[in-house]
């Protein structure tokens, strides 16, 4: 319990599971509080709009009441959440560490193994476009990042959650493995052109959010991940995996290969 952190007043949030027979631990980031009748929410939700998570819609999908500039200062989310997978590699020496997270619990996952490159590995699901904390938070230049051992940070996720992020952000998942679960069922108002089209989604600005929501949303995250096929063992729904899919250019092409 020392090596994990849950502020109320804010940062980050991070668990820490160890088996200590099998010499693993795994180290899990939570994704940001949403209500806005917490301080550690209006923080997640101003560093959020620090680095333009979601582009130039974050100051709407992460709205909120609170004078963000009274927070500036606590906005060392990146080297906290090093911090915390340092002391768990000091802790327990020759373990092999893995580190996961939704959202920018995930993000927050892939930058720190980014820091480590060939020593940690990553598996998060839905993470927040990370490369602006890359560039500003770590100092990575586009090359290094670009260079960063991609199998080792995956990101898996709805289509529509993961390429409406690179719609926006175009370079969101760069240096990393994207996986997508292409044949679930999405919610309405999900419609294709989200993944595509960024005066689309401006212009649709409330749907989109709407779809955003819904597929982001960790409940069902856990129902596509752990649901099994026939056999009551095997997995139902597997993603499909590609390096081209974490930026918006491949992603584009891929998108229109599949049309």
């Amino acid at each position: 319990p020392d090596l994990e952190v849950d502020r109320a007043e804010g940062g980050v949030h991070a668990k820490v599971f160890v088996d200590e027979a099998a010499r693993r631990a795994i180290v899990a980031f939570r994704g940001i509080c949403v209500s806005d009748d917490f301080r550690q929410c209006q923080v997640d939700k101003c560093f959020l709009q620090s680095f333009g998570a979601l582009g130039i819609v974050s100051p709407v999908l992460y709205q909120t009441a609170a004078d963000c500039s009274a927070f500036t200062g606590e906005f060392d989310y990146v080297a906290e959440a090093s911090k915390v997978v340092r002391g768990v590699q000091a802790r327990f020496l020759g373990f092999h560490v893995l580190l996961t997270g939704h959202s920018l619990g995930g993000a927050l996952a892939i930058v720190s193994a980014a820091q480590q490159p060939g020593v940690l590995q990553a598996v998060t699901f839905a993470p927040t476009a990370f490369h602006t904390l890359l560039r500003q938070h770590v100092g990575m230049a586009d090359g290094a990042i670009a260079r960063l051992p991609a199998e080792d940070l995956i990101a898996t996720g709805d289509p529509y959650d993961c390429l409406i992020n690179t719609v926006f952000v175009h370079k969101a998942r760069e240096g990393a493995t994207t996986c997508l679960y292409d044949n679930v069922e999405e919610p309405w108002p999900c419609t294709p052109r989200m993944q595509k089209d960024i005066a689309y989604d401006t212009k649709q600005l409330p749907e989109m959010a709407l779809c955003k929501m819904q597929t982001h949303d960790w409940r069902r995250y856990m129902e596509i991940i752990l649901a099994t096929g026939a056999d009551g063992t095997s997995p139902q729904n597997l993603p499909s995996c590609s390096a081209d899919a974490s930026t918006f250019q491949a992603s584009f092409l891929r998108f229109v290969a599949r049309r």
